[in-house]
């Protein structure tokens, strides 16, 4: 009785072949994880960031859906956050302050006051930046506490 590893006797010298096991099919697991980059999760969570702008701290809870959307990993939630705060500036920020900078006059400024002014928009991009990559950091905490409870998107 031959093995199931092997073929009957059918070569030309009545001896047995071994047959290759047929390598299985590849998994498609319905409860695979999707794996998006941190990129993808910062823009994610900057747009959150955007739509909630009117709430006092917007990027945070932008730095926060980007962390949790990232994983457990808080190194990789910050990452994520960081660029969530990134968009935020980008998008509200920056335009804002461009848009005002002809009404206000913002190179014939009295002073030294022209250094003040770009010192709160350098100020306010730092803020918006690290802010959302604390609430990365707080959402990637918040994800290896709750797990994926919530899904992903």
């Amino acid at each position: 009785m031959s093995s199931p590893e092997t073929s009957p006797p059918d070569g030309p010298d009545g001896t047995e072949h071994a047959v290759e096991p047929a390598e299985p099919a590849p998994s498609s697991e319905p409860n695979a994880p999707d794996v998006r980059p941190a990129t993808m999760n910062g823009l994610l969570g900057g747009l959150v960031a955007v739509f909630a702008s009117f709430l006092t701290f917007s990027v945070l809870l932008g730095g926060i859906v980007a962390g949790y959307l990232e994983g457990a990993d808080q190194e990789d939630g910050i990452i994520a956050g960081l660029y969530a705060g990134f968009v935020y500036a980008a998008l509200i920020v920056l335009p804002l302050v461009l848009g005002l900078g002809p009404v206000v006059g913002v190179g014939e400024l009295i002073g030294g006051l022209e250094f003040v002014d770009g010192g709160l928009i350098l100020f306010m991009v730092f803020y918006s930046t690290f802010a959302g990559g604390f609430g990365g950091w707080v959402g990637a905490y918040l994800n290896g506490e709750f797990g994926d409870v919530f899904g992903r998107l």
